[in-house]
């Protein structure tokens, strides 16, 4: 198969390959220049290996995107499924009222089956009901403190010396955009 004409996304064992095949490149320029490695060396060299470079970022390019559109489809099929869930969960409490209900209108605290048995039982005490938040004292809250980080990098990015926090080293990010 020729590696110049190819365009779709990589599987995961080319893409390892591509990989290993520019570790193993770039190994080779650091030996051969003594660490002088420059793009136009990189290039050639993987061109030499049957990939080149031109075609290696497109193919890179389009597993990233296929890899991105994945997760994108799997994060709305998790929405879906956590909605069934809740769905799901709705509806397994409200028989669970509907047969206590049962029970106890008949007057029986206990049922069994061969597969479950079914027992009611009165709690100690009831759910804590707080009908305004507003008017619990101090003493009843609990307070998280963490950091304000937009506000401290605000700051140290006006040049403002914080003994606490600085900031740190940029990191470069790809940007692929879709025709």
């Amino acid at each position: 198969m020729s590696h110049t004409n190819e365009t779709r996304a990589p599987s995961a064992w080319q893409v390892g390959r591509i990989v290993t095949a520019v570790r193993e490149v770039l190994d080779r320029i650091a030996e051969q220049d003594g660490g002088q490695e420059d793009a136009e060396a990189l290039f050639e060299a993987l061109a030499a290996e049957g990939l080149p470079a031109e075609n290696y970022l497109i193919r890179l390019g389009h597993a990233i995107i296929e890899a991105e559109r994945l997760a994108e489809d799997c994060h709305a099929r998790m929405k879906v499924i956590e909605a069934r869930r809740e769905r799901a969960t709705a509806r397994a409490a409200a028989m669970r009222e509907t047969m206590a209900f049962c029970m106890n209108l008949v007057g029986l605290r206990k049922f069994k089956s061969g597969e479950f048995t079914a027992s009611l039982s009165e709690q100690k005490f009831g759910p804590t009901i707080i009908p305004d938040e507003a008017k619990v004292p101090d003493d009843y809250l609990i307070i998280r403190k963490y950091p304000d980080r937009t506000k401290i990098k605000d700051e140290l990015k006006a040049g403002v010396v914080l003994d606490f926090a600085m900031l740190g080293n940029p990191k470069t990010t790809l940007t692929i955009r879709t025709n």
